[in-house]
């Protein structure tokens, strides 16, 4: 990650936004207590220590950010103060983990992907009543000259969900490709029903699948960015190297994408641990 960020600071053309595309600690959800708060603090200081001041950071709450989504291996019991997402908000000092804001000409909708299903341990990748309410209210309140982006963890319309697992978890009935309720937004139909109604929704931005695509419906642009960490450290996710999503975005409404690895390179033995090959016979 302080590699990742060094990249970045470093380009002639330095940042002046960070956005993070959720699952920022390597895991909460099924991690125990001591082992989460290690994970969080070691974020929070690489922050601190490689994002200059007056560079601001957002961050997209993801399902790996939330404390106790497996009681059995975290070890939780849901009355802890910071269980689920409290974590996540007081890390950042958030009142919600949905909220927009204005900046250079451009208005930013950060939307929390993980609806929690009754049971506590599982979620549904769409957005609840409470926060689709406060959505439709936000992009009313927008002027309509004014270009918007959406950010989610889990992409709201995606190609790459077709290539993002392995061939053992493909999922499939019969001759029908089906998406997992986890991995793409199940209220996509209604997403792009209201972006209909708003024609200065430009770009939506995702992770989550650590894979990068891009398509066009309804004259907005959704991006699924890869992963800074690849395949979770191991080396590239299918054809995705180790990355981040570089954007420009101009006062007219239209932007520039381009996602740019940052020099990392995997050893053998994370390499081999992904791909099932000796470590030897890597390179």
């Amino acid at each position: 990650m302080a590699a990742c960020f060094a990249h970045m600071m470093a380009l002639a053309d330095r940042p002046e936004l960070i956005i993070t595309g959720g699952d920022l600690p390597m895991d909460t959800a099924a991690t125990p207590e001591a082992r989460s708060r290690v994970e969080w603090d070691m974020f929070k200081k690489v922050l601190a220590e490689n994002v200059p001041k007056g560079v601001q950071v957002e961050h997209t709450l993801g399902n790996h950010d939330m404390f106790g989504r497996n009681r059995a291996k975290s070890g939780a019991t849901g009355s802890e103060p910071f269980f689920g997402k409290r974590w996540f908000l007081d890390n950042f000092g958030y009142k919600s983990t949905y909220r927009s804001f204005d900046r250079a000409g451009w208005h930013f909708v950060m939307l929390d992907s993980i609806n929690m299903l009754p049971s506590g341990e599982d979620y549904t990748a769409k957005i609840d009543p409470q926060q689709w309410e406060w959505f439709k209210a936000d992009l009313a309140a927008v002027p309509a000259t004014r270009p918007v982006v959406v950010v989610s963890h889990v992409p709201i319309m995606s190609v790459a969900n077709f290539f993002d697992k392995s061939d053992v978890l493909w999922q499939s009935d019969g001759d029908d490709l089906l998406v997992n309720k986890k991995r793409m937004h199940t209220d996509c139909r209604a997403i792009d029903a209201l972006f209909q109604k708003y024609p200065n929704v430009k770009l939506c931005l995702s992770g989550h699948l650590h894979l990068v695509d891009r398509c066009v419906y309804n004259g907005v642009t959704h991006i699924c960015d890869g992963a800074v960490s690849g395949a979770k450290w191991r080396g590239r996710k299918r054809q995705t190297d180790e990355g981040y999503g570089l954007i420009d975005l101009y006062s007219d409404g239209t932007f520039e994408h381009q996602y740019t690895g940052f020099g990392w390179v995997a050893d053998k033995a994370a390499k081999a641990a992904i791909s099932g090959q000796p470590a030897a016979a890597m390179r």
